[in-house]
């Protein structure tokens, strides 16, 4: 993927290593990994089910194999992605 590719809530990507699609539900979610306070750039969840046990899919922009929906995309979306 690009430096700068805007992908919306409700974009379903293939992530690398994975065999379903997820879609994504929020943006730099700040998560704890291996002891360590950090963020990803996307928290998604897995398809067909959605947040199933709260569990969420954390993963960078470079893990994204494949873009399989752009989610919607209105002004506030392009604000948010223009301030990033």
């Amino acid at each position: 993927m690009s430096e700068r590719t805007a992908l919306p809530i409700g974009s379903v990507v293939r992530v690398r290593e994975g065999v379903e699609p997820v879609m994504i539900v929020n943006h730099c979610p700040v998560t704890e990994k291996d002891g360590k306070q950090g963020y990803f750039d996307f928290g998604a969840v897995s398809l067909p089910l959605g947040l199933m046990n709260q569990n969420i899919i954390f993963f960078n922009k470079e893990d994204i194999d494949e873009v399989l929906f752009f989610g919607y995309i209105d002004r506030r979306f392009q604000d948010f992605f223009e301030s990033l």
